[in-house]
């Protein structure tokens, strides 16, 4: 590696040689080109504290200020040709993991800023475009470009072009780029923030509610999920007043049944971040947002239901105790039903239902009607 940078250990290298060829990487038109420069450059950044001195000496803020500033907004101001080209390119690498050459460009430009800007080693002497162009509002609308054109083509109906569906198949890229930035739980809370400001996570639950169920790919409902896999309160708030409870209703019919699980998962994860902020004694907070769609008998049918598995099943008794916290089950079939189901998994082999269970049963036991139901023939709640 030393040697095909020009020398043959570290102190022969010539890292402005080596910033400059990188940054042109970058700046490729070509996504993949671009990515390769990414990735490199912050690679690099990790392993030599000198090259953020190189990169801001050879201007690599203004050269990004500018390169942003000529990026296309929209993919529909492409010709045909060019259109063409892109799917091309996206179909023909999974390095590349949004809809058009320009989204991911940008992404990669922007990235590259963060580490640069957020580097301890950095330090600005002089005033230049970047700094003057991106004061903090200006940065962040920058920031949300990619993500607005991805929801743009997510929103997209799904029409037929000469090399096939082609909306659909840059949909599917999208989701699979969101699946792995936002596999990680404990990463990229920030990035989640613009993706559903963006309208990215409306846009996929309006696919759930309004699109033939045939026709949902499982791409679609993991990138959604995903999105919830997180315990920051702001995420969670952001997705609840995307209204996603009507959406994720409908996946619980589709045939598929690792949708329907997405589905019931997606709920108990948005579900749980509320319930995480209210004392047991408090009724939930998303009770009526889902009481009023029907949402819980739907939830519950889906318990019942023959051929729903067991991991679904489970999942959702436990979300409708969460959701009758400190709340009388009214109806006496439902609540003899799901407390005798909760009953029977304080001791199940899965630590996490099992102890899932056992918090639903004391959320639930608050109440004086839910709590004699709970205690029949001598039960105790395990601690």
């Amino acid at each position: 590696m030393l040697s095909q940078l020009g020398g043959s250990n570290e102190e022969e290298v010539d890292y402005t040689g080596v910033s400059i060829l990188l940054s042109s990487l970058l700046f490729s038109p070509n996504p993949i080109v671009s990515t390769t420069g990414k990735t490199s450059l912050i690679n690099l950044m990790k392993f030599h504290e000198g090259i953020v001195h190189d990169l801001l000496q050879i201007g690599l803020l203004d050269s990004s200020a500018e390169s942003l500033m000529k990026i296309p907004l929209s993919t529909s101001s492409l010709s045909q040709q060019q259109q063409s080209q892109t799917l091309s390119m996206t179909s023909s690498s999974s390095q590349i993991s949004s809809s058009s050459p320009y989204c991911t460009v940008a992404m990669n430009i922007l990235e590259v800023l963060d580490k640069l800007l957020n580097s301890e080693n950095v330090v600005f002497s002089k005033s230049n475009k970047l700094i003057q162009m991106v004061i903090e509002t200006d940065l962040e609308k920058l920031r949300m470009i990619p993500w607005i054109e991805m929801s743009k083509d997510i929103s997209k109906p799904i029409g037929m072009g000469k090399e096939g569906p082609i909306d659909l198949q840059r949909q599917i890229l999208i989701c699979e780029y969101l699946i792995e930035m936002f596999e990680d739980e404990e990463k990229n809370d920030e990035y989640r923030s613009r993706c559903i400001q963006s309208g990215i996570a409306k846009a996929l639950l309006n696919i759930f509610e309004n699109w033939k169920l045939d026709d949902i790919k499982e791409q679609y409902s993991i990138a959604f999920l995903y999105l919830t896999f997180t315990s920051n309160n702001e995420i969670n708030q952001l997705l609840f007043a995307q209204q996603p409870f009507k959406g994720l209703l409908s996946l619980l019919s589709h045939p598929d049944k690792n949708i329907q699980y997405r589905g019931i998962k997606s709920i108990f994860n948005i579900q749980l971040g509320a319930a995480n902020t209210t004392l047991d004694t408090q009724a939930h907070p998303y009770f009526d947002a889902v009481a009023s769609i029907g949402g819980i008998e739907n939830i519950y049918q889906f318990m019942n239901r023959r051929h729903s598995d067991k991991d679904s099943k489970d999942r959702a008794v436990i979300i409708i105790g969460y959701l009758f916290q400190s709340r009388e089950i009214e109806k006496a079939e439902m609540r003899i039903n799901v407390i005798k189901h909760l009953k029977s998994l304080v001791s199940d082999k899965v630590q996490w239902v099992l102890k899932q269970s056992r918090i639903v049963l004391i959320k639930l036991s608050q109440n004086s009607v839910n709590k004699e139901e709970i205690e029949k023939d001598g039960f105790v709640i395990p601690e």
